[in-house]
């Protein structure tokens, strides 16, 4: 669900920086791409402009754009092929490698550029992976939960069987003195989920920095404060304090 924040069009003084975004690709069924319009209006209203990088094997198409941008947001979707982290799928997974081959090409640049990245669910993901991590393919069959809690629910539904971004499911603990907690100017929040993965082996300059009662990693960042990225979905609250918090420290790390 969208909700258009009501400054999302506000006039913002001086060159406003350039975020790309990987969309979405809709696998299966119709060729698609998207980027959800939650992402588009959190990323306007903390006075950045969202710029979509396409998902083509034209690496000369992606490198000219990626030349424009100022920061990256890597943001939610399908699963990422297990041999990104070299494996292979132990369950039915709904892969788009195109997308993974197109975000691991934006990463190179990244580096390279050393540009700011900020990760949502996938992108939390696609991050740890990249960087030499490992993640749980399949949470309720991989994952024992930490002693004395059951699993939370990580992939929220509504009465109609639907995936349910607009309702917060259970807790995190952000790291006091991190990024994300000084960011959220927090150490606990309430946060929505739709994720059946999550992080296994972090990969290496990488701390975890957001956990759930239940041990899953729901926060994570470069021991260098480049990279920055949560598992759970603030676009769906991006208008609204804390969540806009993360929208408005990525636009203004890329000034």
């Amino acid at each position: 669900m969208s909700r258009e924040c009501a400054n999302s069009h506000r006039s913002v003084a001086g060159n406003r920086p350039i975020i790309g975004i990987v969309p979405k690709k809709v696998p299966g069924g119709e060729d698609a791409c998207i980027v959800a319009q939650n992402y588009l209006d959190s990323v306007i209203a903390a006075g950045g402009v969202p710029l979509a990088i396409p998902i083509t094997s034209d690496a000369q198409t992606i490198e000219q754009l990626l030349a424009l941008v100022d920061a990256i947001l890597l943001i939610g979707g399908s699963d990422i092929d297990p041999a990104c982290y070299g494996e292979a799928p132990i369950v039915e997974l709904e892969t788009t490698p195109q997308r993974d081959e197109v975000e691991r090409r934006v990463l190179d640049v990244a580096q390279a550029r050393e540009l700011t990245v900020f990760g949502i669910c996938r992108g939390l993901q696609m991050i740890n992976a990249y960087f030499g991590g490992t993640l749980y393919q399949d949470l309720p069959t991989q994952f024992t939960p930490a002693s004395g809690h059951a699993l939370e629910e990580h992939l929220a539904h509504d009465e109609h069987g639907d995936y349910d971004g607009d309702r917060l499911v259970h807790r995190v603990s952000l790291t006091e003195g991190s990024q994300l907690a000084q960011i959220f100017r927090a150490t606990e929040l309430k946060v929505n989920s739709l994720h059946h993965q999550a992080v296994r082996t972090l990969a290496a300059g990488f701390v975890a920095t957001a956990i759930s009662p239940d041990g899953v990693i729901e926060g994570i960042e470069s021991e260098d404060g480049r990279f920055v990225a949560v598992q759970w979905h603030p676009e769906y609250f991006g208008c609204t304090k804390p969540m806009s918090r993360f929208f408005q420290a990525l636009v203004e790390r890329a000034r």
